[in-house]
């Protein structure tokens, strides 16, 4: 069975426990994966500067598979351990280095390099979870002063800082439950001093996760924010529209008399010409249209205004 799930490359985070071996499978990552993006600041001060000198913190969401999870697979019998991982990782140059300044001191067992193995791919996530904190910070504080040139920018870094958190609470809430397997039901097989150092790695993947969700909730209280602001500013939009639209109809209401008149008579009387054969009686009813029309335009605006019309 172990065998059979190394070269299918099973996914799932386990601890199993058989007669002369523990075998652990935990989801690492390469170097590569929390490379930032070209150009990025991880300075707090340098990102909440203008929304357009400011670059995300976050690496950039890639489909490059030298930035996915890599599954690195434990044996760990009484003297020697085996690890398995089908790319590159560091985590074993690191226990290695780690382990021969201490040889010296005590005796170095199969299980504390386990040990030392599973602290240094838990570390892993310390620098990324930092920068995502600050990430998460800044976009807090920058979603109710942006300009409206910004907006769809930060939507995506919303976008992008939630994957980030949701893909990180995924590879670290299995370690968990691998650390409580390896200290409940293999404690007979561990000594003391690394059931503590077990523990250790525990309280530490407890803050990330703690950490992680408040994250994510502050995300999601971010682009509730995102959205009301937006609709804010359509409202705004909205009734500012209503007042040019209300100006153009008092604007059509005093012409509306004139064209009242002007569509039931069809002015046809006597209009002012060029031509002085004309006298002043002869242009009383075009005058007295006029007249009408304007008393007539007031009335409309005048009862308007009463019954609010406009």
């Amino acid at each position: 069975m172990t065998i059979e799930d190394i070269i299918v490359q099973d996914n799932r985070e386990k601890c199993e426990v058989f007669e002369k071996y523990l075998f652990l499978c935990v989801r690492t990552c390469d170097i590569g994966y929390f490379t930032f993006g070209k150009g990025t600041s991880t300075n707090f001060e340098e990102t909440v500067i203008g929304m357009d000198e400011k670059q995300s913190l976050l690496p950039p969401t890639s489909s490059n598979p030298q930035q996915e999870a890599i599954n690195l697979y434990l044996l760990i019998f009484g003297n020697y351990i085996i690890s398995i991982h089908s790319e590159p990782i560091t985590h074993v140059r690191h226990v290695i280095r780690r382990m021969y300044p201490l040889k010296n001191l005590f005796h170095v067992t199969s299980d504390w390099i386990m040990y030392a193995l599973l602290d240094d791919v838990v570390d892993e996530f310390i620098p990324n979870m930092k920068t995502m904190e600050l990430e998460v910070d800044s976009i807090d504080d920058l979603v109710l002063v942006l300009r409206q040139t910004d907006q769809a920018d930060m939507l995506r870094r919303i976008g992008r800082a939630r994957n980030q958190v949701t893909h990180m609470l995924r590879l670290l809430k299995p370690k968990t439950e691998i650390i409580k397997m390896l200290t409940k039901r293999t404690s007979d097989r561990l000594q003391t001093h690394t059931l503590l150092y077990l523990r250790d790695i525990q309280d530490h993947l407890v803050t990330m996760i703690q950490n992680l969700d408040q994250s994510g909730e502050t995300l999601n209280r971010a682009h509730n924010n995102y959205l009301a602001q937006i609709s804010i500013e359509l409202a705004e939009m909205s009734n500012r529209m209503n007042l040019q639209v209300k100006k153009l109809t008092e604007i059509t209401s005093l012409a509306l008399p004139f064209a009242i008149i002007g569509s039931l008579w069809g002015m046809n009387v006597i209009v002012p010409m060029e031509t002085r054969s004309q006298s002043w009686a002869d242009l009383t009813p075009f005058f007295s249209l006029v007249f009408i029309s304007v008393i007539l335009a007031m009335a409309f605006w005048v009862v308007g205004r009463k019954l609010k019309f406009f």
